[in-house]
């Protein structure tokens, strides 16, 4: 049997406009951890979640991996308390597949109900697949967060979980580059010219909704030194004056569906 992976996943849902509904969302401590949570402790948490197999994708996937016994509604995908992916229906490539769902799924851990910088991603894992080709050669689950107990101001700690389906048909913008140049000099003569460029990626979905909002990306002293990105709409009368290729109008006959998010059960920790 074929296992189902990145490119399996990838050729059914963009030819046959599949889905999975996701299902059973919970935000559980890591492993089931019920040790107290002291102040100032960093603080493991897992969205678990199920995706099921609507009838058309069953149909499919079955004739593609020649998994006769699949049903409407079976679990195809599930993540585990322990943060592992696994299928008790199909044989899978882990990580191909969590490289899928990390490509089209958008995980929002929530703090009181809202989102909060006191979560961070936890140390990215190898990934050790050949699908698809020229993957990152590390990764940081996107279910996972350790949340800093320290950044909490309250003395009540509850965590939520939206997992929203990203549509499948939308294409990203064309990244735009910042690029600065620093000239090396020893002794009076140039020995080196060295260009960074800063790529920014904004997905057509949230154009709308990033306007006038301002986002922090920690470097490597977290809490100490960040990135500040802050997104503004440019005025009609500006646009003009832009190089070419600044301003983008997507299609609207081509605009994706909005899914509606699943929303987990909250995690409430005293």
């Amino acid at each position: 049997m074929e296992k189902l992976d990145y490119q399996v996943l990838d050729d059914l849902f963009k030819a046959n406009h599949l889905f999975l509904e996701v299902t059973n969302v919970d935000v559980r401590r890591l492993r089931d951890d019920r040790s107290e949570i002291q102040l100032g402790q960093e603080v493991a948490f897992v969205a678990t979640a199920a995706f099921r197999a609507s009838s058309s994708a069953v149909k499919h996937i079955g004739e593609r991996l020649d998994a006769r016994d699949l049903a409407a509604g079976d679990e195809l995908l599930v993540i585990g308390p322990d943060a592992e992916l696994r299928s008790d229906k199909l044989e899978i490539d882990e990580d191909s597949v969590t490289l899928w769902l990390k490509d089209h799924y958008e995980f929002t851990f929530l703090l009181n109900g809202q989102t909060s910088e006191a979560f961070r991603n936890i140390g990215a894992v190898r990934v050790t697949t050949d699908v698809p080709a020229g993957h990152p050669q590390q990764m940081s689950l996107p279910w996972i967060t350790r949340l800093n107990t320290a950044a909490v101001k309250d003395d009540y700690i509850d965590v939520d979980v939206q997992i929203i389906e990203l549509p499948v048909t939308a294409v990203s913008l064309p990244p735009k580059e910042l690029v600065l140049i620093n000239d090396f000099v020893e002794d009076g003569v140039q020995t080196r010219r060295l260009a960074a460029r800063l790529e920014m990626h904004v997905h057509p979905d949230l154009i709308e909704h990033v306007i006038g909002q301002r986002y922090f990306v920690a470097l490597d002293a977290p809490g100490r030194l960040r990135l500040a990105v802050h997104f503004e709409a440019v005025p009609d009368d500006q646009k003009a004056h832009l190089p070419p290729g600044e301003v983008t109008k997507p299609d609207p006959s081509t605009a994706p569906r909005q899914p509606a998010p699943a929303t987990g059960n909250k995690s409430k920790h005293p």
